[in-house]
């Protein structure tokens, strides 16, 4: 008996072993359990986190994407406006360089067109008529003093001197009866002839008029350039003023001397014929006048107009004569 109980107590142990055996079994599978379902629920968390963590950079890489390339937009904005705004003022130096390149050239072309015009003419050229007075700061650098208190231009002696010397030998008699006179000397010689007039009858319009048509308003006589002579002869029962007249007309070019109002050319000169007046304009210009059979006045128009205007004068010229 006593046998079969210790059999029966070792199996009871055995089965209590078993038990608490399978006990601890299932608790540490239990424990495990709830173990990975904790690990997994954390591994859960933690993914979603990193996930969050991920995605918070790529929006603002998205961000910082777009304002970067707004930024570049606006800086090649910018610079595309710089550019413009360069071109821009480039283009406007140019053309404000060109504007006032051209309005310099204009001014440049006035003044020159300006100064063309101011420019006198050549002293021995000087005009001087009804219409042209003396310029009021022209000046004889010196006097030569002739015969019978007269005297002119030094610069127009030697030709004159020349001239005389040559009637001379041929047998004429030139004589001068008038040549420089002074501002108040003409007023005195206008005044002498207005007077004359009003003694034969005549208005004093009248008398004013036809003393106009023989002695220059003072001021625009070439008597006070002191480049004009008046010439006669030295002996009239000896030989007529005329004669001397002729040969002038004809040789006083050759030295540099013009008769200065023509019969034909009254309209022109605003005086009278005169054949005793003569003028100095120098051997050139004498005798391209000569040859060309025009005086003074005409001989400057010419000289100062182109081409086709003085081939039109010629034309116009023949046509009248024709």
């Amino acid at each position: 008996m006593r046998s079969k109980k210790k059999r029966t107590d070792r199996v009871a142990l055995l089965l209590g072993l078993l038990c608490l055996v399978l006990v601890v079994i299932v608790g540490v599978d239990i424990w495990n359990n709830h173990k990975d379902k904790k690990e997994r629920s954390a591994q859960k968390t933690a993914s979603e986190e990193t996930s969050e963590v991920i995605a918070l950079p790529e929006e603002m890489m998205e961000s910082e994407s777009s304002q970067e390339s707004e930024s570049a937009e606006s800086s090649e904005g910018s610079s595309a406006t710089e550019e413009s705004s360069e071109e821009s003022s480039e283009e406007s130096s140019e053309e404000s360089s060109q504007e006032s390149s051209e309005e310099s050239s204009e001014e440049s072309s006035e003044e020159s067109e300006e100064e063309k015009e101011r420019e006198p003419e050549p002293w021995n050229l000087t005009l001087v008529n009804r219409w042209n007075p003396l310029p009021e700061d022209y000046e004889i650098p010196e006097f030569t003093e002739l015969r019978d208190n007269n005297s002119i231009d030094s610069r127009a002696y030697p030709e004159l001197q020349a001239m005389f010397d040559q009637m001379r030998s041929e047998g004429y008699l030139p004589r001068i009866t008038e040549s420089y006179r002074t501002h108040e000397d003409q007023v005195a010689m206008m005044d002498y002839y207005i007077q004359s007039y009003l003694d034969q009858g005549y208005s004093e319009e009248e008398a004013k008029e036809m003393a106009e048509d023989y002695v220059a308003v003072p001021g625009t006589s070439e008597h006070e350039l002191g480049l004009a002579v008046d010439i006669s002869t030295a002996d009239y029962e000896a030989q007529a003023p005329e004669v001397i007249w002729e040969w002038m007309a004809a040789h006083s070019y050759e030295y540099g001397y013009i008769l200065r109002y023509p019969e034909d050319k009254t309209g022109i000169t605003g005086y009278a014929y005169e054949a005793w007046h003569f003028r100095y304009v120098g051997k050139e210009a004498a005798k391209e006048i000569f040859e060309q059979g025009v005086c003074l006045e005409e001989y400057l128009d010419r000289i100062d107009a182109t081409p086709e205007e003085i081939a039109a004068a010629q034309q116009e010229q023949s046509e009248g004569e024709g």
